[in-house]
């Protein structure tokens, strides 16, 4: 929570992810193995009324109170995704039924009841759209909240150094939105400073990448200097968007031929262009 605060929550979340992943296993595996399924057969009827009581009691309280301050569909959406009854619940069960505060029999049907909710969840959340025009078919008001990471239509400039500086430039003087997603600290500060649009983060991780919102920009411009770096900066961002809308910059023809083994077509090589500069200046003299 301490991290979630600071300048590098992109890059502390994707690091952490292995581990989130990991215990997230262990725990829901000690959560199924205190299951009796024969008692939960024998009592569903009852853990089924539970469940649908409390998430709807939910649903009314959330739905209640965020509609003070936002329309319908956002407080019906809001409500939709918080219905569930949280994993925090199972813990404190544990410390009630250790300590003998709750009888076993009832704390399996709790505990049934939490998981159920938490199944449902992920179908909740992925209908959410649908379930919201289900309940709001004749309301056609549109939601006013505006996501403020929810970028749509933009470029993506991957390494921020004198050439993606002189891109952003020119991009913001045509008035298109840009995002720059930079590893380097020094740097990161540097653009931060001067109150440019950036994410700290390695483009190599996906959770970075999904924070940028790269499956809806407009251009992906890289500009990395390290070859092996930019070979598999590449790689990674071709399962998020298609080639035609990727730019490389690299140095040589040798590091042209390499990216374009992935299909990649739009490549700058920065030798070339040099080497072109230097003849006309020649030529016109």
């Amino acid at each position: 929570m301490l991290i979630a605060e600071t300048k590098y929550k992109h890059q502390a979340e994707a690091d952490l992810i292995p581990f989130r992943d990991l215990l997230l296993g262990i725990f829901f595996i000690t959560v199924g193995m205190q299951i009796d399924i024969f008692f939960l057969i024998s009592q569903f009827p009852l853990i089924l009324l539970l469940l649908v009581s409390i998430m709807i009691l939910k649903f009314i309280i959330i739905f209640g109170i965020i509609q003070i301050d936002e329309s319908k569909r956002v407080s019906l959406k809001t409500a939709l995704s918080l219905i569930q009854i949280s994993e925090f619940s199972l813990a404190i069960l544990e410390l009630a039924r250790t300590n003998d505060l709750i009888a076993q029999p009832y704390s399996q049907v709790m505990i049934a009841t939490i998981v159920l909710s938490m199944v449902l969840t992920p179908f909740i959340i992925k209908n959410l759209t649908l379930l919201a025009d289900v309940f709001l078919k004749n309301n056609v008001e549109m939601e006013s909240q505006i996501i403020s990471d929810d970028f749509n239509n933009h470029t993506i400039i991957l390494g921020f150094g004198e050439f993606g500086r002189n891109v952003a430039i020119a991009l913001k003087e045509k008035g298109e939105f840009y995002l720059a997603i930079e590893n380097n600290i020094t740097t990161f500060h540097t653009i931060e400073k001067i109150g440019e649009p950036v994410i700290f983060g390695n483009a190599l991780k996906k959770e970075v990448l999904k924070k940028a919102n790269i499956q809806r920009a407009k251009y992906v411009i890289v500009a990395i200097d390290n070859p092996e770096k930019l070979y598999h900066v590449c790689q990674t961002i071709l399962h998020y968007i298609e080639s035609s809308k990727i730019i490389v910059k690299v140095h040589s023809q040798h590091e042209k031929n390499i990216i374009a083994e992935l299909g990649i077509t739009k490549i700058l090589v920065e030798n070339d262009l040099l080497s072109e500069e230097v003849a006309h200046m020649i030529l016109d003299v």
